[in-house]
This record gives C-alpha cells, structure tokens and sequence, in this order.
C-alpha cells in the first residue's frame, strides 16, 4: 500500500514539475489577447458588426445591409419626431421624443 502511495506522489511530483515549466502569462496581457481575437475574428453564428466580415459570407451579407437599412430609418423617424427647444434660458434645454420630455 504505501509503495502505491509513492508511485501516485511520484507521479504528482512530475505532473507538478511540468505544470512549473510551462510558461506565464499575464492576466492582463490575456484579456487584451482575447479581446483583440474576439474583435478581429469573424464569428458565423452572430450578426457581424465589422463591413469587412459581411463581404466574407454572402449569408450575412444580405441580412446585415437590410438591418442598416432598417437603423437608417429609424433615425430618420426619430429625428422628424424629436425637437429641441428652449424654455429662455441657456441652461433649460429639453428633447421632446413623441410628445414626452426626456431629460
């Protein structure tokens, strides 16, 4: 029993002498890593954000310029909804969306 306890330690010891050997990264330096991939790396089962990744997959391309087309109308509804105006003074200005004042 005990020389099966010394091969298991021996075996630790090893495993543990290899995990020291491998080489650290900082966790900072990690996140701007994955970061960097996340932002450069085009993910097919997401809508893209970057134009480039659309001219990659003709299946999202299509879907990505009618979703433009749909935010370019939106900000044209809001813009003819919404008006600025002034109450007199420099200070009071409000932005009136569909009748309600949001401040």
């Amino acid at each position: 029993m005990s020389e099966l306890k010394h091969q298991k330690l021996v075996q630790l010891n090893e495993r543990l002498k290899l995990e020291d050997e491998l080489p650290r990264v900082k966790v900072s330096e990690a996140a701007k890593a994955m970061i960097q991939y996340v932002l450069n790396t085009p993910d097919p089962l997401t809508q893209p954000t970057k134009p480039e990744f659309v001219a990659e997959n003709q299946f999202t391309k299509q879907a990505y310029e009618r979703r433009l087309r749909t935010s370019v109308k939106t900000a044209r509804r809001i813009s003819e909804k919404a008006r600025v105006f002034s109450s007199g003074s420099v200070a009071d200005f409000f932005v009136v969306f569909q009748g309600l004042p949001v401040f």
